[in-house]
């Protein structure tokens, strides 16, 4: 028997997928012990049973578990607290000078404006000490995770209240903006997106700018403005910024707007200045990063507008460029879309190929779920029956495969919120309005990362 396999199991069945294996929490998140026990034999990959989940409640992290007049449950994190109607209550305790939380740089301007909140969980998750932010916030992430600091005892003084579920741990319900303290002077892009940004400088420069270092002195520096040439949305300005750091830490780049804003045509965007070699150098580099993610950020808002008002939420693709995926998907987020799966390993995504090689969508999942994943599942669905079909295997997300408007409103009505639906294919600004009108959730389009024109924007040198 594998402890980890076992707990990661129990964390599925009682925190985030109860109704999948017929088990529906009471209002405190409580199930019948014997219940979690027959469904944990029936797994033969599990090799456990009722003295294998009592060890991992007792030797696991503690607190993680709680087991109570013959019933068990998860202490907190549930992922469906608000659909299942579960409300873990803990007894508020006073908190320490400071705490962390790691987030998604992308959701830093929320964040900014907003706060911390607990969107469809019960609880923003907190931690005692950085390093345990960083590995609780890598286990979902994108991308290497912005570490922020939360000023809890302020907090705490105005009437926040906070909780804590084990060591190490603290919960609150909402953490408004005024009490985070976000890091400043270092990056916090990702590694795979730094080492694309390096990747880029290595393929301009390698030996050496051949021309600049012949012409500009060593000690030379300069200034210059980047100016946005259009209307539209600006994204990337960090990585543009990290462009010019690498190859000399002592440039100055002061970003005029933020990350998401809405600028006009000649408004000045940024300001550089420093060891003039390295602004000469890095420019092109800059440059590139910068259009192409204002563009993809500029036509990703532009949808977001035309679905203004209906419940639908954009998402991107898979279908980005080469190497860049992290950059793209990034500008998605500060355009105002939402990010579908990064890559093959975040998420279930049973395609019409899956279904057609495990001889049914019910096989399909059948399958994934016997390898014990907590990912989320999300199938695609070709026909109204593949939605009834899904529907009955209490999957999250159907994704409706270029399906006529009147077959989405249809699978609307069908699910009845009862999954989230996805409209794919054939979607376009001209059709999207449309396609959200019908009342599917999601609406993922890759236009917004293959068809994106790229933003134009320039130097202009003050010296």
């Amino acid at each position: 028997m594998n402890p980890t396999r076992l707990s990661k199991f129990m964390s599925l069945a009682l925190r985030h997928r109860a109704p999948d294996f017929g088990l529906f929490p009471d209002g405190k998140g409580f199930v019948p012990l014997t219940a979690l026990t027959a469904i944990v034999e029936k797994n033969t990959r599990l090799n456990a049973g009722l003295a294998e989940i009592l060890a991992v409640v007792e030797t696991g992290q503690p607190k993680r578990y709680e087991i109570k007049d013959g019933l068990i449950r998860a202490t907190y994190g549930h992922s469906q607290s608000q659909k299942l109607g579960v409300a873990v209550e803990y007894p508020a305790v006073e908190p320490p000078a400071r705490l962390y939380h790691g987030t998604h740089p992308g959701a830093l301007n929320a964040i900014r404006e907003h706060g911390l909140r607990a969107m469809q969980r019960q609880y923003v998750h907190l931690s005692t000490t950085l390093e345990r932010a960083r590995e609780v916030s890598h286990r979902r992430a994108q991308a290497a995770p912005v570490i922020l600091t939360i000023n809890a005892q302020a907090a705490h003084a105005t009437g926040i209240e906070f909780y804590s579920p084990e060591p190490k741990h603290y919960l609150a319900r909402a953490i408004p903006p005024e009490f985070i303290t976000f890091p400043e002077g270092e990056s916090h892009l990702s590694a795979d997106l730094l080492v694309s940004l390096h990747r880029a400088l290595h393929e301009d420069i390698r030996s050496g700018d051949a021309t600049t270092n012949s012409i500009v002195p060593a000690e030379a520096t300069m200034s210059g403005r980047i100016i946005a040439k259009q209307a539209g949305v600006i994204a990337g300005l960090d990585v543009a910024r990290e462009a010019f750091l690498v190859l000399d830490a002592r440039v100055t780049f002061e970003a005029l707007v933020l990350e998401g804003a809405r600028v006009d045509n000649r408004q000045e965007v940024a300001r550089v200045s420093g060891p003039a070699r390295a602004l000469l150098t890095g420019e092109r580099t800059a440059l590139n990063f910068l259009g192409r993610m204002s563009g993809i950020a500029t036509l990703t808002h532009q949808f977001v507008q035309a679905v203004a008002g209906t419940r639908a939420i954009i998402l991107d693709t898979r279908k980005t460029a080469p190497g860049l995926r992290l950059a793209d998907k990034l500008a998605v987020l500060r355009g105002g879309g939402q990010n579908h799966r990064v890559g093959l390993y975040d998420m279930i995504l049973i395609k019409d190929n899956h279904i057609d090689f495990a001889g049914s969508l019910t096989e399909a999942v059948r399958r994934v779920r016997s390898a014990t994943t907590d990912l989320e599942i999300e199938v695609e669905a070709r026909t109204l029956d593949d939605v009834r079909e899904a529907l009955a295997l209490n999957v999250e997300r159907i994704l409706l495969d270029n399906m006529t408007l009147e077959m989405m409103r249809e699978a609307v009505a069908l699910t009845a919120g009862r999954a989230k639906l996805e409209a794919s294919g054939n979607v376009s600004l001209d059709t999207v309005r449309a396609i959200a009108e019908t009342g599917v959730d999601y609406i993922s389009s890759g236009a917004l990362t293959h068809s994106a024109k790229v933003f134009d924007v320039s130097f202009l040198w003050t010296r």
